[in-house]
């Protein structure tokens, strides 16, 4: 009788879990109405990239891993209703971000009907983020639902077109409610993390500014030091800045030195061949060059964040005939989406015959059009 006493609070306590020691990182929590077996966490951890299987069995998570120091992790459901199939293509459901802390355990609460949405309990960072995504998720599923309609249902043209201005709307609000955050919490690590993820949609200065609200702690950690040296680097890429100087083979085998063309006005296009933006102001560009190279203006395209095989090929498909440099050639010496700090596709300089950034425009590019016809007219 004792034995079985023994042994029934053996299997009590096995069920609670032992706890999480300080080198371990435990995620428990509720899944309901998730049409999959698992969802998966992806993270960086020495020199390498884990990927972890969360199994969901009967509607529970139950996961511990070795953990010695804080990382930002991918947190990916694969529940199939949650993404959007589009004749052969797939529309992937969103990826919500959780913080790897050593010592805690996250419970975690989703509901497979209206992901990302999602609640987090369990280390700072991860309470932090709960906050901004009580506001957050929710939009984004009104997003992805909008989505869904435009690429599934039966709209007219004016009808879709109404469709992405609310989501274009939607994805305001979610930029909005980021911003009130990391002004709102600047001791809060999950602040400094949101701001660096807003850098495409901030100036610099104004991105300057909102990293400079935050503490003295968050600037001190690795990524707030990498967040100052960003901002310094993009101050110099800015507009009436000198363009930094580089060195680089183009696709031809030709060395091409930004500094000699000094004396000229030199347009220079970041983009990449999956960058469908991009491609579709190849014709305009092609129009711009036939009108202004022979007035004397230099048009270069640097292939950024792309595999040299599918740059070759994009360039090849949509007739490009203006100088090109892959960013992958020299690549360790002069990164060129670092050095001119690139967030976003298409990115656009425009350099006077001294090298200064006369304009810097990400998207269509309309200010520099109407730059060019300032200086060379119609």
């Amino acid at each position: 009788m004792r034995k079985l006493t023994i042994l029934a609070l053996v299997a009590i306590l096995a069920s609670c879990g032992a706890p999480v020691q300080q080198d371990e990182f435990a995620v428990k929590g509720k899944v309901t109405d998730y049409e999959a077996n698992m969802l998966t966490l992806a993270y960086q951890k020495g020199e390498g990239f884990v990927i972890d299987t969360l199994a969901v069995e009967n509607g529970r998570i139950n996961f511990k891993t070795k953990a010695d120091k804080t990382a930002m992790a991918m947190l990916v459901a694969h529940d199939k209703k949650n993404s959007i199939t589009v004749a052969e293509d797939i529309i992937p459901s969103d990826i919500n971000i959780i913080f790897i802390e050593p010592g805690t355990t996250l419970e975690i609460n989703i509901d497979g009907n209206r992901w990302p949405c999602m609640t987090l309990k369990g280390g700072a960072i991860n309470n932090d983020l709960n906050k901004l995504y009580a506001v957050t998720l929710p939009i984004k599923r009104q997003i992805f639902e909008t989505v869904k309609i435009v690429y599934t249902g039966s709209l007219k043209e004016e009808e879709k077109a109404a469709k992405m201005a609310e989501i274009d709307v939607l994805r305001g609000k979610v930029n909005d409610a980021n911003i009130a955050f990391v002004k709102e919490n600047p001791a809060s690590y999950a602040a400094l993390f949101t701001l660096t993820n807003l850098r495409s949609s901030m100036a610099t200065e104004e991105f300057a500014a909102a990293f400079d609200a935050l503490s003295a702690e968050n600037k001190a950690t690795e990524l707030g030091i990498q967040t100052g040296e960003l901002i310094e680097q993009a101050r110099r890429s800015s507009v009436g800045g000198t363009a930094p100087d580089f060195e680089k083979k183009d696709i031809a085998g030709n060395t091409v030195k930004l500094s000699d063309f000094r004396g000229k006005y030199v347009y220079i296009d970041f983009w990449a061949s999956w960058c469908a933006p991009c491609r579709a102001s190849h014709p305009q560009l092609k129009e711009m060059y036939a009108k202004y190279q022979p007035k004397g203006l230099v048009l270069l395209g640097i292939g950024a964040s792309d595999r040299t095989e599918d740059f070759l090929a994009a360039i090849k498909k949509d007739g490009v005939t203006w100088m090109q440099i892959d960013n992958n050639d020299n690549k360790e010496q002069y990164d060129l989406v670092s050095l001119y700090s690139v967030t976003a596709l298409p990115t656009k300089f425009l350099l006077d015959p001294n090298g200064k950034i006369l304009v810097r425009s990400a998207g269509e590019g309309i200010e520099l059009d109407d730059k060019l016809k300032e200086i060379f007219g119609e």
